[in-house]
């Protein structure tokens, strides 16, 4: 009869073990993708910045 018990405690830690161990890789997966938009953010804001400044250029040649 202890066995049972001993057998069901260890199948519900196992259990529990296993359901952190996929939260936690859940969480490193949101942000992983959490920071790949904020880089993907990050780079169209720089190529803006860049497309800006070469019309301001253009711009300034085409007044000379």
């Amino acid at each position: 009869h202890g066995r049972n018990w001993k057998n069901i405690l260890e199948k519900n830690e196992t259990k529990r073990w296993k359901e952190e161990e996929e939260e936690e890789e859940e969480e490193e997966e949101e942000e992983e993708e959490e920071e790949e938009e904020e880089e993907e953010e990050e780079e169209e804001e720089e190529e803006e910045e860049e497309e800006e400044v070469v019309e301001a250029e253009v711009d300034r040649r085409g007044r000379e």
